[in-house]
């Protein structure tokens, strides 16, 4: 969304592996070796659980975590996202900001596609513009509407021109810029993706089968650009009930799953047969509410809402979450102030703790003073989010308002997330791939995303933020530091967003393999042949 949205465990990092998107990172000069296991050794098969049901191998139809997950394996993007967090090569060899409103892009020379066919400028610059296409109808069309034009010349480059200049651009072509096949996604423009047209792509694997009901596998593209990778075939396996998946990666059905229950992070690291991984997830939990909708129009009911909020209890799994008080994901609000100054900055902000006191006296502020009764849709496929639902609502009936819990299979529930009808208040985890506020806030606030196949839930922009949006487009340093925090302080104040806790997110796996990389918020988005190697 936009976001990874969890609609199981993960935005592909959402995992959040989420949430959670952006491709691996692969530098021009990496070789084939960096895929090796560490015996030198080929993996006939590696098998990843999985909670949910993935929706599209396409970006532009599968815009969440599990979808994400798997169309990693399978697409290049033009740019990728490092262990740090920076920007790296992808398709794309090096770039460059022409000016404030073009950047350019100097395409590697001899990548082809799965069938054998050149990767030409002009796929990749469709690739781009595609997003653009109403017959398209792209999930992921908000993060470029600022495109302009999409051109191939030169030296084998592309060039984007915006509408106008914009900052936040920057970090778009890790995000959604998949590389596809010009020719193939022009045949398909609604349905690439899908299981009857699948996708072709130039990535490390190939699709072998894929059904949004039973998973994908994946055989390994002997002839990838970037090194042969040593795992032959890829299995992404769902497993609805997250404890039934522990018991499978326990008795080594499956080897590795981003979806570990962070609650009850003990159950995992106890598996004798699986060593366990967290590292903070650049996402956030959080309530949003439709401002134009009865009775979410009152910054009364909001508030009071959010007081009877026990983050105390929701943020005690076992160390693995921590109270949040902005909407932006702690990665985020650390890369841009600072891990100090965050921490000054969030302590400003208003807070909405547990006090039944103060939620009566806001409701009793409100068009609502006898309270009302409201349901809470949810992914019936997040644990941890039924577990938050039912402690607020037992907590609402003490001030008169009766929440029924209403969960929802979790890809039905992302299709009306994307539907935006009916919003009400909703309860999910977003996460995003980069570390800017800029790939967040303009998802989620502004009239610009405050429509189908767009995030923001709460339908909520004023003057001041159409204005705060339009300077985080070109503010740099200081300043753009203010305008982020100006925004965070008036979303606080109104709350058409509660948020509600960070949270790590938690990766097992079988000991017969090590992870090749360190762990950490960024490792979540790397490959499986990159971050999975043999031990021994």
């Amino acid at each position: 969304m936009s976001p990874r949205i969890k609609a199981g465990r993960l935005a592909c990092a959402v995992l959040a592996l989420s949430m959670v998107l952006s491709a691996c990172g692969r530098d021009a000069g990496e070789s084939a070796d960096r895929s090796k296991s560490s015996s030198g050794t080929e993996i006939d098969k590696f098998t990843w659980g999985i909670t949910g049901e993935p929706t599209s191998l396409d970006i532009a139809h599968g815009f969440d975590g599990v979808s994400a997950q798997i169309q990693n394996e399978l697409l290049d993007t033009v740019l990728d996202i490092g262990l740090d967090g920076k920007l790296k090569p992808g398709i794309a060899e090096s770039w460059t900001r022409k000016d404030p409103t073009t950047y350019v892009y100097t395409i590697r020379k001899g990548v082809k596609f799965w069938d054998g066919s050149p990767v030409t400028p002009e796929d990749v610059a469709y690739s781009l513009s595609r997003h653009l296409d109403e017959k398209v109808a792209s999930q992921a069309g908000f993060f470029v509407s600022n495109v302009k034009e999409v051109t191939a010349g030169g030296d084998h480059e592309v060039t984007v021109t915006l509408k106008k200049p914009s900052v936040n651009f920057e970090y778009m072509p890790s995000l959604v810029w998949q590389v596809v096949k010009k020719s193939f996604a022009e045949k398909h423009p609604r349905d690439l993706g899908s299981p009857t047209v699948l996708t072709m792509g130039t990535g490390p694997y190939k699709v072998k089968s894929f059904s949004p009901a039973s998973g994908a596998i994946l055989e390994r593209n002997d002839h990838y650009w970037g090194g042969k990778p040593a795992i032959k075939t890829i299995q992404f396996k769902i497993i609805g009930d997250v404890e039934t998946l522990r018991l499978a990666v326990q008795g080594g059905e499956i080897d590795a799953t981003a979806y570990v229950d962070v609650e009850n992070a003990r159950r995992w690291t106890a598996i004798r047969e699986a060593q366990t991984h967290f590292a903070r997830a650049n996402g956030v939990y959080y309530l949003s509410f439709d401002v134009t909708a009865k009775p979410y129009d009152d910054v009364h009911v909001r508030r009071a809402i959010g007081h009877m909020v026990d983050r105390a209890s929701l943020s005690a799994a076992e160390g693995r979450t921590v109270s949040a008080y902005s909407v932006i994901p702690e990665p985020q609000l650390n890369t841009l102030l600072g891990a100090e100054e965050a921490t000054r900055f969030t302590a400003t902000l208003p807070k909405y703790d547990f006090d039944v006191a103060k939620a009566r006296a806001e409701l009793a502020k409100s068009k609502y003073p006898n309270g009302f009764e409201a349901e809470l849709p949810y992914s019936g496929d997040d644990t941890t989010v039924k577990k938050v639902v039912q402690n607020l609502s037992q907590n609402l009936k003490q001030i008169g308002i009766t929440l029924t819990p209403k969960p929802i299979p979790g890809d039905k529930w992302v299709a009306q997330l994307y539907a935006h009808k009916d919003l009400g208040m909703q309860i999910l985890s977003a996460s995003y791939s980069t570390p800017d506020p800029g790939e967040m806030l303009p998802d989620v606030i502004g009239a610009a995303s405050a429509k189908p196949n767009h995030f923001n839930l709460s339908n909520y922009t004023t003057p001041t933020i159409e204005k705060g949006l339009s300077d985080l487009t070109t503010a740099t340093g200081a300043q753009r530091q203010q305008v982020v925090k100006s925004i965070v302080t008036e979303l606080a104040d109104q709350v058409p967003y509660q948020p509600l806790y960070y949270f790590d997110t938690g990766l097992a796996l079988n000991r017969t393999y090590a992870l090749a990389v360190e762990y950490g918020t960024w490792a979540v988005t790397q490959r499986t042949s990159v971050l999975i190697k043999r031990v021994g």
